[in-house]
């Protein structure tokens, strides 16, 4: 699916206020629920890509999520694994969800292995892909790109041009993260 075709059939994203703080979301499908998480770049979308080429279109919930300091979904929400465990498990009880699987990409990975040890009885399933699952020492020339990403999107029009041009071309941001062009056509197309 091109970028394009990807935007159009994606539902736009909601800002649920949870007993830990505000969460961006995008929920598509039905069935049992799965929180997908990006990785260190992007949000929604990029969670929305993950799930779709993971698992297509297979009577699933689909709820992707913007990790906290991503796109709408603020820092203060959840600044360690942990945290962002509670807040996916948040996210669940305000959407009234009993359960979900929790799949995870890169540097989603410590909060979907978080919320499956501190959320047991809610979590029913994990799969991880290409995720860190400890802590992540961050190569300098990405740490300085990050500080400066955080710094911009604090600027509002910055940062509603970057979740526009993001939920534009998806495809786009997915570059950063998967390299190989088959592989990214490919997870474009599911």
């Amino acid at each position: 699916m091109c970028s394009a075709a990807f935007h159009a059939v994606a539902p736009l994203p909601t800002l649920v206020e949870t007993k830990l703080g505000p969460v961006e979301y995008v929920s598509t499908g039905d069935g049992p629920a799965i929180i997908a998480l990006h990785g260190g770049m992007g949000g929604w979308d990029q969670s929305l890509l993950l799930a779709q080429s993971a698992i297509a279109d297979s009577g699933f919930r689909i709820l992707a999520v913007s990790r906290p300091g991503y796109f709408g979904t603020p820092l203060r929400s959840g600044r360690s694994p942990e945290a962002q465990a509670d807040l996916c498990a948040a996210l669940l009880d305000a959407l009234g969800i009993a359960g979900a699987a929790v799949i995870a990409v890169s540097a989603g990975g410590p909060c979907a292995l978080q919320f499956a040890l501190r959320h047991k009885q809610r979590c029913w399933g994990v799969i991880t892909v290409s995720a860190c699952t400890g802590h992540l020492d961050t190569p300098p020339k990405v740490a300085r790109t990050l500080a400066i990403m955080r710094l911009m999107v604090r600027i509002p029009f910055v940062a509603s041009t970057m979740e526009r041009r993001a939920a534009r071309d998806p495809l786009d941001g997915a570059r950063s993260s998967i390299a190989d062009a088959e592989l990214r056509a490919h997870a474009g197309a599911s």
